[in-house]
Protein backbone atom coordinates (compact mmCIF):
# COMPACT_ATOMS: atom_id res chain seq x y z
CA UNK A 1 0.00 0.00 0.00
CA UNK A 2 3.02 2.45 0.69
CA UNK A 3 4.43 2.08 -2.44
CA UNK A 4 1.01 2.95 -4.43
CA UNK A 5 0.29 6.07 -1.72
CA UNK A 6 3.96 6.97 -3.25
CA UNK A 7 3.00 6.86 -6.74
CA UNK A 8 -0.22 8.94 -5.72
CA UNK A 9 1.27 11.70 -5.09
CA UNK A 10 0.44 14.61 -7.00
CA UNK A 11 -1.58 12.59 -9.43
CA UNK A 12 -4.15 15.56 -9.77
CA UNK A 13 -1.51 17.84 -11.27
CA UNK A 14 0.48 15.49 -13.19
CA UNK A 15 0.29 15.84 -17.66
CA UNK A 16 -1.70 13.50 -19.26
CA UNK A 17 1.16 11.66 -20.51
CA UNK A 18 2.69 11.82 -16.60
CA UNK A 19 -0.87 10.20 -15.22
CA UNK A 20 -1.00 7.43 -17.80
CA UNK A 21 2.77 6.36 -16.37
CA UNK A 22 1.32 6.29 -13.20
CA UNK A 23 -1.33 4.16 -13.58
CA UNK A 24 0.55 1.58 -15.56
CA UNK A 25 2.96 1.83 -12.33
CA UNK A 26 0.47 1.69 -9.99
CA UNK A 27 -1.70 -1.46 -12.53
CA UNK A 28 1.38 -4.08 -12.57
CA UNK A 29 0.91 -4.33 -8.51
CA UNK A 30 -0.93 -7.18 -7.56
CA UNK A 31 -4.90 -6.04 -6.66
CA UNK A 32 -4.14 -2.57 -7.34
CA UNK A 33 -7.83 -1.46 -7.35
CA UNK A 34 -8.65 -3.46 -4.24
CA UNK A 35 -5.72 -1.87 -2.80
CA UNK A 36 -6.47 2.31 -4.17
CA UNK A 37 -10.45 1.25 -2.04
CA UNK A 38 -8.44 0.02 0.90
CA UNK A 39 -6.68 3.67 0.68
CA UNK A 40 -9.55 5.71 -0.16
CA UNK A 41 -11.50 4.23 2.76
CA UNK A 42 -8.97 3.99 5.16
CA UNK A 43 -8.67 6.36 8.28
CA UNK A 44 -5.39 7.02 8.13
CA UNK A 45 -5.46 8.15 4.89
CA UNK A 46 -4.49 11.95 4.44
CA UNK A 47 -7.68 14.03 2.74
CA UNK A 48 -4.98 15.15 -0.29
CA UNK A 49 -4.22 11.40 -0.81
CA UNK A 50 -7.80 10.51 -1.08
CA UNK A 51 -8.09 13.04 -3.24
CA UNK A 52 -5.29 11.37 -5.75
CA UNK A 53 -7.10 7.87 -5.21
CA UNK A 54 -10.34 8.74 -6.22
CA UNK A 55 -8.99 10.49 -9.46
CA UNK A 56 -6.82 8.02 -10.24
CA UNK A 57 -9.86 5.41 -9.85
CA UNK A 58 -11.96 7.85 -12.25
CA UNK A 59 -9.20 7.40 -14.65
CA UNK A 60 -8.23 3.30 -14.46
CA UNK A 61 -12.35 2.81 -14.42
CA UNK A 62 -11.73 4.31 -18.22
CA UNK A 63 -10.11 1.25 -19.07
CA UNK A 64 -12.79 -1.50 -20.09
CA UNK A 65 -11.20 -4.30 -18.49
CA UNK A 66 -10.77 -2.41 -15.28
CA UNK A 67 -14.23 -1.24 -14.73
CA UNK A 68 -15.29 -4.76 -15.00
CA UNK A 69 -13.34 -4.86 -11.75
CA UNK A 70 -14.18 -1.74 -10.30
CA UNK A 71 -17.94 -2.84 -10.88
CA UNK A 72 -17.72 -6.07 -9.03
CA UNK A 73 -15.87 -4.16 -6.02
CA UNK A 74 -17.98 -0.98 -6.07
CA UNK A 75 -21.16 -2.26 -4.18
CA UNK A 76 -24.13 0.11 -3.46
CA UNK A 77 -22.71 0.21 -0.06
CA UNK A 78 -19.47 1.29 -1.00
CA UNK A 79 -20.76 3.59 -3.18
CA UNK A 80 -22.98 5.22 -0.34
CA UNK A 81 -19.99 5.45 1.49
CA UNK A 82 -17.52 7.18 -0.77
CA UNK A 83 -20.19 9.49 -2.00
CA UNK A 84 -20.68 10.45 1.61
CA UNK A 85 -16.82 11.49 2.54
CA UNK A 86 -16.58 15.00 3.95
CA UNK A 87 -15.09 16.74 1.49
CA UNK A 88 -16.52 18.07 -1.50
CA UNK A 89 -13.48 17.32 -3.85
CA UNK A 90 -13.78 13.85 -3.10
CA UNK A 91 -17.53 13.55 -3.68
CA UNK A 92 -17.50 15.23 -6.92
CA UNK A 93 -14.99 12.70 -7.88
CA UNK A 94 -16.76 9.79 -6.34
CA UNK A 95 -19.91 10.94 -8.73
CA UNK A 96 -18.01 10.81 -11.64
CA UNK A 97 -16.31 7.28 -10.58
CA UNK A 98 -20.14 6.20 -10.04
CA UNK A 99 -21.37 7.69 -13.58
CA UNK A 100 -18.11 5.74 -15.59
CA UNK A 101 -19.45 2.04 -13.98
CA UNK A 102 -22.82 3.43 -14.42
CA UNK A 103 -25.30 0.40 -12.94
CA UNK A 104 -28.64 0.39 -12.15
CA UNK A 105 -28.13 -0.89 -8.78
CA UNK A 106 -26.43 3.20 -7.93
CA UNK A 107 -29.95 4.64 -8.49
CA UNK A 108 -31.19 4.78 -5.00
CA UNK A 109 -27.74 5.74 -3.53
CA UNK A 110 -27.73 9.02 -6.14
CA UNK A 111 -30.98 9.93 -5.32
CA UNK A 112 -30.34 10.12 -1.20
CA UNK A 113 -26.84 11.83 -2.08
CA UNK A 114 -28.57 14.52 -4.51
CA UNK A 115 -31.25 15.31 -1.69
CA UNK A 116 -28.85 15.53 1.01
CA UNK A 117 -25.84 17.34 -0.74
CA UNK A 118 -25.84 20.93 0.70
CA UNK A 119 -22.46 21.97 -1.98
CA UNK A 120 -23.20 23.39 -5.12
CA UNK A 121 -20.06 22.63 -6.60
CA UNK A 122 -21.33 18.68 -6.07
CA UNK A 123 -24.21 18.54 -7.09
CA UNK A 124 -23.88 19.06 -11.29
CA UNK A 125 -21.94 15.72 -10.61
CA UNK A 126 -24.00 13.51 -8.69
CA UNK A 127 -26.97 14.46 -11.07
CA UNK A 128 -24.86 13.27 -14.47
CA UNK A 129 -23.96 10.32 -12.55
CA UNK A 130 -27.63 9.57 -12.28
CA UNK A 131 -28.09 10.21 -15.45
CA UNK A 132 -26.03 7.20 -16.14
CA UNK A 133 -27.45 4.51 -13.77
CA UNK A 134 -28.40 2.31 -17.24
CA UNK A 135 -31.70 3.69 -18.05
CA UNK A 136 -33.14 3.38 -14.60
CA UNK A 137 -37.10 4.30 -14.55
CA UNK A 138 -36.45 5.55 -10.57
CA UNK A 139 -33.89 7.92 -11.76
CA UNK A 140 -35.78 9.44 -14.95
CA UNK A 141 -39.00 10.49 -12.99
CA UNK A 142 -37.14 11.33 -9.59
CA UNK A 143 -35.18 14.08 -12.02
CA UNK A 144 -38.46 15.00 -14.23
CA UNK A 145 -39.90 15.99 -10.85
CA UNK A 146 -36.75 17.96 -9.38
CA UNK A 147 -36.59 21.66 -8.58
CA UNK A 148 -33.22 22.94 -8.69
CA UNK A 149 -31.45 23.84 -5.44
CA UNK A 150 -28.89 26.19 -6.44
CA UNK A 151 -29.25 29.72 -5.92
CA UNK A 152 -26.14 31.31 -7.39
CA UNK A 153 -26.59 31.77 -10.85
CA UNK A 154 -23.19 30.03 -11.80
CA UNK A 155 -24.54 26.58 -9.93
CA UNK A 156 -27.83 27.39 -11.42
CA UNK A 157 -26.89 26.89 -14.64
CA UNK A 158 -24.54 24.15 -13.89
CA UNK A 159 -27.59 21.92 -12.54
CA UNK A 160 -29.62 23.07 -15.15
CA UNK A 161 -27.92 21.72 -17.71
CA UNK A 162 -26.89 18.40 -15.71
CA UNK A 163 -31.03 17.96 -15.35
CA UNK A 164 -31.00 18.29 -19.17
CA UNK A 165 -28.02 16.16 -19.56
CA UNK A 166 -29.29 13.56 -17.23
CA UNK A 167 -33.03 13.13 -18.92
CA UNK A 168 -31.46 13.08 -22.37
CA UNK A 169 -28.91 9.99 -21.30
CA UNK A 170 -31.86 8.05 -19.30
CA UNK A 171 -34.60 8.65 -22.18
CA UNK A 172 -34.66 5.31 -24.16
CA UNK A 173 -33.39 6.10 -28.19
CA UNK A 174 -34.85 4.46 -31.03
CA UNK A 175 -32.15 1.66 -32.34
CA UNK A 176 -30.82 2.31 -35.79
CA UNK A 177 -31.76 -0.53 -37.62
CA UNK A 178 -31.19 0.60 -41.33
CA UNK A 179 -28.15 2.16 -42.85
CA UNK A 180 -28.81 4.00 -46.93
CA UNK A 181 -25.16 3.88 -47.89
CA UNK A 182 -26.60 6.00 -50.73
CA UNK A 183 -22.94 5.29 -52.71
CA UNK A 184 -21.02 6.47 -49.54
CA UNK A 185 -18.45 4.26 -48.64
CA UNK A 186 -16.96 2.72 -45.71
CA UNK A 187 -13.46 2.90 -44.52
CA UNK A 188 -12.27 -0.38 -42.78
CA UNK A 189 -9.21 0.33 -40.37
CA UNK A 190 -6.83 -3.11 -39.98
CA UNK A 191 -3.89 -4.33 -38.02
CA UNK A 192 -0.72 -2.77 -40.60
CA UNK A 193 1.24 -5.86 -40.35
CA UNK A 194 -2.01 -8.09 -40.92
CA UNK A 195 -3.75 -6.07 -44.07
CA UNK A 196 -3.39 -9.40 -46.19
CA UNK A 197 -5.65 -10.89 -43.94
CA UNK A 198 -8.79 -8.04 -44.17
CA UNK A 199 -7.88 -8.36 -47.95
CA UNK A 200 -8.26 -11.99 -48.16
CA UNK A 201 -11.10 -12.31 -46.04
CA UNK A 202 -12.87 -9.84 -48.17
CA UNK A 203 -12.05 -11.73 -51.48
CA UNK A 204 -13.75 -14.81 -50.10
CA UNK A 205 -16.60 -12.66 -48.74
CA UNK A 206 -17.16 -11.62 -52.34
CA UNK A 207 -16.69 -7.87 -51.45
CA UNK A 208 -14.90 -5.56 -53.91
CA UNK A 209 -12.51 -3.14 -51.91
CA UNK A 210 -9.55 -0.88 -53.42
CA UNK A 211 -7.15 0.63 -50.83
CA UNK A 212 -7.82 4.02 -49.43
CA UNK A 213 -5.83 6.86 -48.97
CA UNK A 214 -8.50 8.55 -46.44
CA UNK A 215 -7.16 6.90 -43.26
CA UNK A 216 -3.80 5.31 -42.84
CA UNK A 217 -3.96 1.58 -43.41
CA UNK A 218 -7.79 1.10 -44.57
CA UNK A 219 -9.67 -0.53 -47.28
CA UNK A 220 -12.44 1.78 -48.91
CA UNK A 221 -15.65 -0.80 -49.94
CA UNK A 222 -19.26 0.38 -51.34
CA UNK A 223 -21.84 -2.62 -49.65
CA UNK A 224 -25.33 -2.67 -50.11
CA UNK A 225 -25.67 -2.50 -46.73
CA UNK A 226 -23.86 -1.24 -43.86
CA UNK A 227 -24.49 -4.30 -41.96
CA UNK A 228 -22.93 -6.72 -44.50
CA UNK A 229 -19.02 -5.37 -43.59
CA UNK A 230 -19.82 -7.14 -39.90
CA UNK A 231 -19.51 -10.15 -41.33
CA UNK A 232 -15.77 -9.85 -41.85
CA UNK A 233 -13.76 -10.14 -38.79
CA UNK A 234 -10.12 -8.99 -39.46
CA UNK A 235 -11.14 -5.02 -38.95
CA UNK A 236 -10.91 -2.45 -36.38
CA UNK A 237 -13.89 -0.30 -37.49
CA UNK A 238 -16.57 0.48 -40.10
CA UNK A 239 -16.78 4.21 -40.57
CA UNK A 240 -18.96 6.00 -43.23
CA UNK A 241 -16.90 8.52 -45.01
CA UNK A 242 -19.21 11.60 -44.99
CA UNK A 243 -16.39 13.66 -46.70
CA UNK A 244 -13.56 16.66 -46.25
CA UNK A 245 -14.26 19.70 -44.86
CA UNK A 246 -12.00 23.22 -44.60
CA UNK A 247 -11.14 23.91 -40.95
CA UNK A 248 -12.95 27.61 -41.49
CA UNK A 249 -16.56 26.66 -40.99
CA UNK A 250 -17.55 24.56 -38.42
CA UNK A 251 -21.10 25.45 -38.67
CA UNK A 252 -21.49 24.90 -42.55
CA UNK A 253 -19.74 21.14 -41.99
CA UNK A 254 -22.11 20.36 -38.91
CA UNK A 255 -25.27 21.64 -41.25
CA UNK A 256 -24.03 19.52 -44.61
CA UNK A 257 -23.12 16.02 -42.06
CA UNK A 258 -26.56 16.36 -40.49
CA UNK A 259 -28.01 16.14 -44.31
CA UNK A 260 -25.89 13.08 -44.87
CA UNK A 261 -27.11 11.76 -41.42
CA UNK A 262 -30.85 11.90 -42.06
CA UNK A 263 -29.85 10.64 -45.48
CA UNK A 264 -28.32 7.55 -43.92
CA UNK A 265 -30.66 6.48 -41.00
CA UNK A 266 -34.26 8.62 -42.43
CA UNK A 267 -35.45 9.23 -38.02
CA UNK A 268 -37.55 11.91 -36.78
CA UNK A 269 -34.59 12.60 -34.11
CA UNK A 270 -30.77 12.05 -32.99
CA UNK A 271 -28.67 11.59 -30.18
CA UNK A 272 -24.90 10.81 -30.71
CA UNK A 273 -21.71 11.40 -29.08
CA UNK A 274 -18.40 13.10 -30.77
CA UNK A 275 -14.91 11.67 -31.13
CA UNK A 276 -12.36 14.32 -31.92
CA UNK A 277 -9.23 12.88 -32.94
CA UNK A 278 -5.35 14.79 -33.63
CA UNK A 279 -6.52 18.15 -31.68
CA UNK A 280 -3.61 18.94 -28.70
CA UNK A 281 -6.40 19.11 -25.12
CA UNK A 282 -6.75 23.01 -25.26
CA UNK A 283 -7.66 23.26 -28.88
CA UNK A 284 -10.01 19.68 -28.13
CA UNK A 285 -11.80 21.47 -25.68
CA UNK A 286 -12.82 24.71 -27.37
CA UNK A 287 -13.25 23.20 -30.37
CA UNK A 288 -15.71 21.16 -28.44
CA UNK A 289 -17.24 23.90 -27.14
CA UNK A 290 -17.85 25.41 -30.29
CA UNK A 291 -19.70 22.27 -31.86
CA UNK A 292 -22.05 21.71 -29.04
CA UNK A 293 -23.03 25.31 -29.45
CA UNK A 294 -24.13 24.79 -33.14
CA UNK A 295 -25.33 21.70 -32.54
CA UNK A 296 -28.08 23.57 -29.66
CA UNK A 297 -29.40 25.51 -33.01
CA UNK A 298 -30.85 21.87 -34.55
CA UNK A 299 -33.90 20.51 -32.60
CA UNK A 300 -33.41 17.09 -33.81
CA UNK A 301 -29.95 16.34 -32.91
CA UNK A 302 -28.18 16.29 -29.59
CA UNK A 303 -24.87 15.34 -28.41
CA UNK A 304 -25.15 12.66 -25.84
CA UNK A 305 -21.73 10.74 -24.77
CA UNK A 306 -23.58 7.73 -23.39
CA UNK A 307 -26.16 7.00 -25.06
CA UNK A 308 -26.19 7.10 -28.48
CA UNK A 309 -27.18 6.15 -31.82
CA UNK A 310 -24.50 7.08 -33.86
CA UNK A 311 -20.83 7.92 -33.39
CA UNK A 312 -19.54 10.95 -34.99
CA UNK A 313 -15.72 11.07 -35.83
CA UNK A 314 -13.95 14.34 -36.91
CA UNK A 315 -10.34 14.04 -37.87
CA UNK A 316 -8.57 16.97 -38.32
CA UNK A 317 -5.42 17.61 -39.77
CA UNK A 318 -3.47 21.54 -40.81
CA UNK A 319 -5.73 22.49 -43.22
CA UNK A 320 -8.58 20.18 -43.19
CA UNK A 321 -11.32 17.73 -41.21
CA UNK A 322 -12.66 14.93 -42.57
CA UNK A 323 -15.54 13.31 -40.94
CA UNK A 324 -17.24 9.63 -40.38
CA UNK A 325 -20.27 8.63 -39.23
CA UNK A 326 -20.27 4.62 -37.67
CA UNK A 327 -22.94 2.81 -35.99
CA UNK A 328 -21.12 0.69 -33.19
CA UNK A 329 -24.54 -1.25 -31.89
CA UNK A 330 -24.69 -3.07 -35.31
CA UNK A 331 -20.97 -4.75 -34.92
CA UNK A 332 -22.06 -7.84 -32.60
CA UNK A 333 -18.73 -10.26 -33.87
CA UNK A 334 -17.27 -10.25 -31.10
CA UNK A 335 -20.14 -10.47 -28.56
CA UNK A 336 -19.00 -14.53 -27.69
CA UNK A 337 -16.35 -11.92 -25.13
CA UNK A 338 -18.73 -11.08 -22.39
CA UNK A 339 -15.90 -11.74 -19.99
CA UNK A 340 -11.95 -10.18 -20.50
CA UNK A 341 -8.62 -9.45 -18.59
CA UNK A 342 -6.03 -6.62 -19.07
CA UNK A 343 -3.59 -9.12 -20.44
CA UNK A 344 -6.53 -10.18 -23.31
CA UNK A 345 -5.36 -10.04 -26.88
CA UNK A 346 -7.19 -7.87 -28.98
CA UNK A 347 -10.23 -10.08 -31.21
CA UNK A 348 -9.14 -8.04 -34.20
CA UNK A 349 -5.70 -8.83 -33.90
CA UNK A 350 -6.87 -12.04 -32.76
CA UNK A 351 -8.67 -13.09 -35.50
CA UNK A 352 -6.42 -11.23 -37.80
CA UNK A 353 -3.62 -14.00 -37.22
CA UNK A 354 -5.65 -16.49 -37.42
CA UNK A 355 -6.42 -15.88 -40.81
CA UNK A 356 -3.04 -15.26 -41.53
CA UNK A 357 -1.52 -18.31 -39.88
CA UNK A 358 -4.55 -20.68 -41.62
CA UNK A 359 -2.36 -22.12 -44.33
CA UNK A 360 -0.55 -24.00 -41.54
CA UNK A 361 -3.72 -25.39 -39.61
CA UNK A 362 -5.51 -28.62 -39.76
CA UNK A 363 -8.71 -29.37 -40.30
CA UNK A 364 -10.56 -31.35 -37.28
CA UNK A 365 -6.96 -30.55 -35.32
CA UNK A 366 -6.90 -30.75 -31.45
CA UNK A 367 -5.32 -27.55 -30.14
CA UNK A 368 -3.92 -26.58 -26.82
CA UNK A 369 -3.95 -23.25 -25.47
CA UNK A 370 -1.69 -23.57 -22.64
CA UNK A 371 -2.13 -19.70 -21.49
CA UNK A 372 -5.72 -19.18 -22.36
CA UNK A 373 -6.49 -16.46 -20.37
CA UNK A 374 -10.47 -15.84 -21.39
CA UNK A 375 -10.49 -18.21 -24.44
CA UNK A 376 -10.13 -15.29 -27.20
CA UNK A 377 -7.26 -17.42 -29.58
CA UNK A 378 -8.96 -20.30 -29.21
CA UNK A 379 -12.46 -19.51 -30.30
CA UNK A 380 -10.58 -16.89 -33.07
CA UNK A 381 -8.77 -20.67 -34.12
CA UNK A 382 -11.95 -22.97 -34.06
CA UNK A 383 -13.49 -19.53 -36.31
CA UNK A 384 -11.43 -19.73 -38.75
CA UNK A 385 -11.35 -23.53 -39.39
CA UNK A 386 -13.54 -26.18 -37.12
CA UNK A 387 -11.34 -28.13 -34.67
CA UNK A 388 -12.02 -31.66 -33.40
CA UNK A 389 -11.38 -30.70 -29.52
CA UNK A 390 -9.67 -27.22 -27.53
CA UNK A 391 -8.06 -27.56 -24.41
CA UNK A 392 -7.43 -24.18 -22.23
CA UNK A 393 -5.11 -24.39 -19.53
CA UNK A 394 -4.54 -21.48 -17.30
CA UNK A 395 -3.02 -21.21 -13.77
CA UNK A 396 -5.85 -18.80 -12.49
CA UNK A 397 -9.05 -19.90 -11.80
CA UNK A 398 -10.79 -16.92 -12.04
CA UNK A 399 -9.78 -16.53 -15.34
CA UNK A 400 -10.54 -20.10 -16.44
CA UNK A 401 -14.13 -19.35 -15.17
CA UNK A 402 -14.24 -15.98 -18.04
CA UNK A 403 -13.16 -18.45 -20.26
CA UNK A 404 -15.85 -21.19 -19.85
CA UNK A 405 -18.41 -18.45 -19.91
CA UNK A 406 -17.51 -17.62 -22.89
CA UNK A 407 -17.32 -20.58 -24.66
CA UNK A 408 -20.71 -20.81 -22.49
CA UNK A 409 -23.74 -22.59 -25.17
CA UNK A 410 -21.33 -22.13 -27.75
CA UNK A 411 -20.97 -25.53 -30.57
CA UNK A 412 -17.19 -25.58 -30.04
CA UNK A 413 -16.04 -29.11 -28.50
CA UNK A 414 -13.73 -26.91 -26.00
CA UNK A 415 -12.51 -27.84 -22.07
CA UNK A 416 -10.69 -26.10 -19.90
CA UNK A 417 -8.15 -27.23 -17.31
CA UNK A 418 -6.85 -25.04 -13.82
CA UNK A 419 -3.07 -25.81 -13.54
CA UNK A 420 0.27 -24.33 -14.23
CA UNK A 421 1.26 -25.77 -17.38
CA UNK A 422 4.89 -26.97 -16.30
CA UNK A 423 2.95 -29.61 -14.10
CA UNK A 424 -0.56 -30.25 -16.02
CA UNK A 425 -0.77 -33.85 -16.83
CA UNK A 426 -2.38 -33.77 -20.35
CA UNK A 427 -1.10 -36.92 -21.28
CA UNK A 428 -1.76 -36.24 -25.08
CA UNK A 429 -0.05 -34.71 -28.41
CA UNK A 430 -1.39 -31.98 -30.34
CA UNK A 431 -1.82 -30.92 -33.78
CA UNK A 432 -1.31 -27.34 -32.63
CA UNK A 433 -0.39 -25.18 -29.42
CA UNK A 434 -1.49 -21.80 -29.85
CA UNK A 435 -1.26 -19.01 -27.35
CA UNK A 436 -0.96 -15.40 -26.35
CA UNK A 437 2.20 -16.26 -23.74
CA UNK A 438 2.55 -13.96 -20.89
CA UNK A 439 4.13 -10.99 -21.52
CA UNK A 440 4.35 -7.04 -20.49
CA UNK A 441 4.37 -5.54 -16.43
CA UNK A 442 0.80 -6.49 -15.73
CA UNK A 443 1.38 -10.18 -16.40
CA UNK A 444 4.61 -10.96 -14.37
CA UNK A 445 8.08 -9.75 -14.59
CA UNK A 446 10.94 -10.22 -17.27
CA UNK A 447 12.89 -12.85 -14.49
CA UNK A 448 9.61 -15.30 -14.18
CA UNK A 449 9.34 -15.33 -17.69
CA UNK A 450 12.97 -16.34 -18.18
CA UNK A 451 12.01 -19.61 -16.30
CA UNK A 452 8.40 -19.85 -17.41
CA UNK A 453 9.54 -19.87 -20.94
CA UNK A 454 12.54 -22.14 -20.90
CA UNK A 455 10.11 -24.80 -18.67
CA UNK A 456 7.64 -24.35 -21.27
CA UNK A 457 9.64 -24.86 -24.68
CA UNK A 458 11.04 -27.99 -22.84
CA UNK A 459 8.07 -29.55 -22.71
CA UNK A 460 7.10 -28.37 -26.15
CA UNK A 461 8.26 -31.17 -27.81
CA UNK A 462 6.67 -33.18 -26.30
CA UNK A 463 2.73 -32.00 -26.25
CA UNK A 464 3.49 -31.07 -30.14
CA UNK A 465 2.60 -34.46 -32.49
CA UNK A 466 5.52 -34.61 -34.76
CA UNK A 467 4.83 -31.92 -37.83
CA UNK A 468 2.43 -30.44 -35.51
CA UNK A 469 2.44 -26.26 -35.26
CA UNK A 470 3.24 -23.67 -32.17
CA UNK A 471 2.06 -20.77 -32.59
CA UNK A 472 3.61 -18.21 -29.85
CA UNK A 473 2.21 -14.60 -29.57
CA UNK A 474 4.51 -12.49 -27.10
CA UNK A 475 6.96 -9.60 -27.09
CA UNK A 476 9.47 -11.29 -25.46
CA UNK A 477 11.09 -11.72 -28.83
CA UNK A 478 14.92 -12.40 -27.88
CA UNK A 479 13.92 -14.79 -24.73
CA UNK A 480 11.72 -16.94 -26.91
CA UNK A 481 14.34 -17.15 -29.54
CA UNK A 482 17.04 -17.61 -27.07
CA UNK A 483 15.34 -20.17 -25.57
CA UNK A 484 14.67 -21.84 -28.83
CA UNK A 485 18.26 -22.06 -29.64
CA UNK A 486 18.70 -25.11 -27.66
CA UNK A 487 15.98 -27.26 -29.12
CA UNK A 488 17.17 -29.16 -32.60
CA UNK A 489 13.49 -30.59 -32.25
CA UNK A 490 11.71 -27.46 -32.34
CA UNK A 491 12.40 -25.23 -36.16
CA UNK A 492 11.61 -21.25 -35.84
CA UNK A 493 9.55 -21.10 -39.31
CA UNK A 494 8.57 -17.60 -39.55
CA UNK A 495 7.96 -14.53 -37.57
CA UNK A 496 5.25 -11.87 -38.19
CA UNK A 497 5.74 -8.63 -36.18
CA UNK A 498 2.42 -7.08 -34.80
CA UNK A 499 1.49 -4.07 -33.47
CA UNK A 500 -0.84 -3.91 -30.79
CA UNK A 501 -1.24 -0.93 -28.11
CA UNK A 502 1.95 0.93 -29.28
CA UNK A 503 3.74 -2.79 -28.50
CA UNK A 504 5.33 -4.62 -31.27
CA UNK A 505 4.98 -8.11 -30.09
CA UNK A 506 5.38 -11.19 -33.08
CA UNK A 507 3.61 -14.27 -33.65
CA UNK A 508 6.16 -17.08 -34.23
CA UNK A 509 6.02 -20.16 -35.99
CA UNK A 510 7.16 -23.30 -34.81
CA UNK A 511 7.41 -26.70 -36.19
CA UNK A 512 8.31 -29.98 -34.13
CA UNK A 513 10.49 -31.86 -36.38
CA UNK A 514 11.43 -35.63 -36.16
Amino acid sequence: MDIILKLLDEYTVLSPQEKKQRQELILSYKNPVGILFDILQSKDTEKQHKRYCINALCDIALKPAYKKKISRILYPSLAEKIISIDDPKIRKAAAKLIGIINKKDYSQTLIDAVEREDTMYVLDSLILALGYTDYSKRSLGFLKNYKPKSTEKKHLEKEKTAIQKAISSLTPVEKIENVLLKDLPIVLTYCAELKDSLSSEMDDYGLAYKHSKIIKNSLSVKPNDYRDVFGLRCFFEALIYIGEFPLGDLNDMIKKIFVKAESLFSLESYKFRIDLQYLDPKDKKETMDKLLNIIDEFDNFESSPSNYQFELRLIFSDNSIKAFISVPSLDDRFSYRKETIPASINPVVAASIMRALKPYFKADAKVLDPFVGTGTMLFERDYILPCEELIGVDVKKETLYKAKKNFLNKDIPSSFLVSDILEADLNQEFDEIISNMPFGRRVSTHNDNTKLYQGFISQLKSLLKVGGFAFLYTNEKQLLKSVLRGEDKLILIDEIVVESGGLYPSIFIIKREK
